[in-house]
């Protein structure tokens, strides 16, 4: 078994600027989220203030957390960019609205470090929580 908060207290999560361009979002329609142009706004005014998730491109990470995602909202993979998106993906829709360039990004190798780091930037611990 591999208790997610103990792994997560041992490791630490660097923050990397990514070329948008080598990010694949696997999910699209984002701009029809009801808080899309409010999150829009905020990032226009503010920044950005926590960095996306990134996983290596590969075909097994990109299956992976589709299958909670509902099907009309996946894009079909695209093996030629470097970085897919765990998290983030209205963000980097934004980003690239915006004219960003690069993005700040947490790189991790697997998708239980993806989800660590998602939770720890939400702040979450639960101490029964396996992955």
């Amino acid at each position: 078994m591999w208790w997610y908060y103990d792994e997560l207290l041992a490791n630490t999560f660097s923050v990397n600027e990514v070329s948008m361009n080598s990010i694949f979002s696997p999910v699209k329609h984002r701009k029809e989220l009801e808080n899309y142009d409010t999150l829009k706004a905020d990032i226009n005014r503010q920044g950005m203030k926590t960095p996306i998730i990134l996983l290596k491109n590969t075909k097994e990470n990109y299956e992976k957390p589709l299958v909670l995602v509902e099907e009309s909202l996946i894009v079909e993979w695209n093996p030629e960019k470097e970085y897919l998106a765990y998290s983030g993906n209205s963000r980097i829709e934004i980003g690239k609205e915006l004219g960003c360039d690069s993005i700040d990004s947490i790189l991790v190798e697997d998708m239980r470090w993806a989800h660590a780091a998602h939770l720890a930037l939400q702040g979450s611990r639960n101490d029964d929580y396996i992955l």
